[in-house]
């Protein structure tokens, strides 16, 4: 009797300590509404990137951000296929041609939150997310010419779990 007590008071400690882990995770959102698009757990230091296809030179560009501790982004790097039209002419930061084209390093300009406007179809601008496990396709979660915001959020776990069951709750329904 005894141990069984022991046993379901330790199981009860391990689930509060649990549930009370802070979680961090990327959120993309509408920028004005607040509407939540996405959740998706990410951990510190975790690299996530931003591709698009550049309007004028229609060749992808890649801007690389680093998740800090404290919760912003940090601009890293940029990668660009072509030199042309609205690409850097003049840089303060490091530049290097690569065999993939050419490459800003050394920004380190952190960002509470990063804003896109998703691309209308008919430019081909496809622009994704990407992060170590996922691609994201800003089409896949909103309209043309949405501004999405992106951001990194800290929660305790409960709240996490919470709002990840309503929202599984919520598409059950439709």
């Amino acid at each position: 009797m005894k141990r069984s007590k022991n046993a379901i008071i330790l199981f009860l400690l391990i689930t509060i300590g649990i549930v009370h882990i802070p979680i961090t995770f990327i959120e993309i959102s509408h920028n004005r509404d607040g509407i939540v698009y996405d959740r998706r757990m990410i951990d510190i230091n975790d690299s996530i990137s931003i591709r698009y296809i550049h309007s004028v030179m229609k060749t992808p560009v890649y801007e690389h951000y680093l998740v800090m501790p404290d919760g912003r982004l940090l601009l890293t790097d940029t990668e660009f296929m072509s030199y042309g039209a609205g690409l850097p002419e003049k840089n303060e930061h490091d530049f290097e041609m690569t065999d993939k084209g050419f490459r800003v390093y050394n920004i380190n300009q952190p960002f509470d939150f990063i804003v896109y406007r998703t691309a209308p179809i008919h430019t081909g601008a496809d622009i994704t997310l990407m992060t170590e496990k996922n691609e994201i396709p800003f089409l896949s979660f909103s309209q043309e010419r949405t501004p999405v915001r992106i951001s990194i959020k800290k929660v305790p776990g409960w709240i996490y779990l919470c709002r990840e069951v309503g929202k599984w709750l919520m598409s059950k329904r439709r």
